[in-house]
């Protein structure tokens, strides 16, 4: 039987008066063909934030959405009304003593296909109430998912996405089964709410745990040989390569201390392979993070083919991490790790505390090249493997670098260059985020 709440929910509605509004919210956010993938992305990422701090601030049910909305709470009573006359119609057959055994039965189970619709708006509903509680729970979307995964995602729990449900009734023109049912940004055809799945999330729990077997190297360095504590970590990745969410947010999602900076797997997969191979570390920031992203994506595509095609790259990337890490642990626990000043006069090697990722030990060579390239006013590669781009004043005045990570600028000024350890390893400066 049809939810008595929905049916009431339903003529209030229809007895309302309603005032039309505009509707190129689907339009406007999702189809746009003019623009460059990149910013159709980027566009799609601002709507879904929007979107979800929308709903952070405003959490009510479908229903009730569709109420206080004026265009959704005319369609709906629409189609409410369409029900009720048909369901009355029908009624008048079946209770008609005048009529046939066979007529009246068809009455009757017609009746009941109206009452099935009734029932499957209340799922429909219902199911966008339980996406929306998971959001709400876990709100960080992998960097996995596809542009047309977010787009999906951001129209199932924007507020203006039940302007732009449309109710299947019996014996649609569609040929659909009843139900409530939204033209999905992926894919631009008719989807019922109720067959929407949420995109893979950030796995937290599984990059915790890879996390705790990475600061054992630290803290069993002096206590066990490096392939037993490699070992322990292979393991790790065995066991959440078996898991395809896991797998895919473990590669594409960034993480502190990963790599060189805060980079997903991915990045520095690039980076290090087909960046460095193919001379993009010598472009402008933005065409060379344009690049990066670009090939990103052509990555997706193949993974979601074939899963299995980053997992040798990844440990052997991990058993090189873990050495690095193992025989940091090891030195540290030898030297004072309090001060950042070099190992040894005799050393090659220069000991840096970084952000995020603890005591490093830097090449004596890199840093005197950032030194160099500051000196000529050009682009540097930072001791945390983010790149800076030299600012200037209108007189051709050196005044700082800015690195640019997905669209958040950090400036770094030239009175903390000397003194800043991200650049030449000297100590830990505070820089300033511009808008």
């Amino acid at each position: 039987m049809a939810n008595n709440s929905l049916i009431q929910s339903a003529r209030r509605m229809y007895e309302s008066k309603y005032r039309p509004e505009s509707k190129q919210w689907i339009a406007d956010t999702f189809k746009s063909v003019a623009d460059a993938a990149m910013m159709v992305m980027s566009h799609v990422k601002s709507t879904r934030d929007t979107n979800m701090s929308d709903l952070t601030k405003k959490q009510e049910s479908t229903i009730t959405s569709i109420e206080n909305n004026d265009i959704a709470s005319e369609n709906f009573s629409n189609a409410f009304v369409e029900l009720k006359n048909k369901y009355a119609d029908l009624n008048k057959i079946a209770t008609d003593p005048f009529k046939s055994r066979d007529v009246k039965k068809e009455a009757s189970l017609e009746m009941q296909k109206i009452m099935k619709s009734m029932d499957n708006f209340q799922v429909d509903a219902k199911h966008v109430d339980a996406y929306k509680t998971a959001t709400l729970k876990e709100p960080d979307v992998s960097e996995f998912a596809t542009l047309g995964e977010l787009a999906d995602d951001a129209a199932m729990i924007g507020a203006k996405s039940v302007e732009d449900y449309q109710y299947m009734l019996p014996g649609n023109e569609n040929n659909l089964p009843t139900g409530i049912y939204v033209e999905q940004p992926k894919t631009g055809k008719l989807v019922r709410l109720s067959e929407f799945e949420p995109p893979i999330k950030v796995a937290r729990k599984t990059i915790s745990a890879e996390t705790k077997i990475d600061e054992r190297f630290v803290k069993d360095a002096n206590k066990l040989t490096f392939d037993e504590i490699n070992r322990k970590s292979l393991d790790e990745i065995n066991r959440f390569q078996a898991n395809l969410a896991e797998k895919a947010s473990m590669y594409f999602d960034k993480r502190a201390g990963f790599g060189e900076g805060n980079d997903s797997f991915i990045e520095y997969h690039i980076k290090n392979t087909h960046a460095k191979n193919e001379g993009w570390n010598d472009m402008k920031q933005e065409d060379y993070i344009k690049k990066i992203n670009e090939y990103k994506e052509q990555i997706k595509i193949a993974f979601k083919q074939d899963s299995s095609i980053l997992d040798n790259a990844y440990k052997l990337y991990k058993e090189k991490y873990n050495r690095n890490n193992y025989n940091n642990a090891k030195l540290a626990s030898r030297k004072d790790t309090r001060t950042t000043t070099p190992v040894s006069k005799e050393s090659d090697k220069v000991q840096v505390q970084l952000e995020n990722k603890g005591i490093q030990y830097i090449d004596r060579s890199r840093i005197e090249d950032n030194k160099n390239a500051v000196a000529a006013k050009k682009s540097v590669l930072g001791l945390d493997g983010v790149r800076y781009m030299p600012e200037v004043n209108r007189d051709g005045k050196l005044i700082g670098y800015t690195s640019n990570i997905e669209g958040i600028r950090n400036f770094l000024p030239i009175n903390t260059l000397k003194y800043n350890n991200i650049l030449f390893g000297e100590s830990k400066a505070t820089t300033s985020k511009l808008p």
